[in-house]
């Protein structure tokens, strides 16, 4: 049997691949739950990822705070 994922580092990986489908409320509820589960990833690269998502949401406020943070 398979269990369910409850490494933050699997839900970011997916999140990424979401991203690439451009299948944007799934990446952000995976990159939500990574973060909820204590991802251990430089700010930076969260906040990167975050940024991509708002922006092909066209949540442009969210994206741009995201963007601000990552730099």
């Amino acid at each position: 049997a398979v269990n369910k994922p409850t490494e933050p580092e699997i839900f970011y990986n997916r999140a990424q691949a979401q991203q690439q489908l451009k299948n944007y409320p799934a990446a952000l509820a995976d990159i939500e739950k990574a973060i909820q589960l204590n991802l251990k990833k430089p700010k930076s690269d969260i906040q990167l990822s975050l940024g991509i998502t708002y922006a092909g949401l066209n949540r442009h406020q969210e994206a741009i705070a995201a963007f601000d943070v990552a730099l």
